[in-house]
């Protein structure tokens, strides 16, 4: 599923798997907030999004994990979908990227 497809369904009870390299710094750390705002839009029971912020470094990768779920914490709730059907943040995960290595 292409970014334009996630941003464009806004009512998908479809799981959604997104993988970010780069995340914890720039255009990779902006488009993993946007996911996790659009997302969080469209997280329902029936659905599980999960967003892998990418990173070499897991200090930083973890540090702006921390930091992008504080944010996405003190935007407003959004209740529910339209149907009546409450929405959840999608699952944030640290993956360790690292292209120096075989493993």
């Amino acid at each position: 599923m292409a970014i334009d497809d996630i941003m464009a369904s806004p009512t998908s009870a479809a799981s959604t798997i997104a993988i970010v390299t780069g995340a914890n710094q720039g255009l990779g750390r902006g488009l993993v907030r946007c996911l996790l705002q659009r997302l969080t839009m469209t997280t329902t029971a029936d659905s599980k999004n999960v967003v892998y912020l990418g990173a070499r470094s897991r200090p930083r990768g973890e540090q702006a994990m921390a930091e992008l779920q504080q944010e996405l914490q003190n935007q407003p709730s959004i209740p529910t979908t339209g149907t009546g059907t409450t929405t959840a943040p999608p699952e944030l995960k640290f993956l360790p990227i690292d292209v120096a290595s075989d493993e």
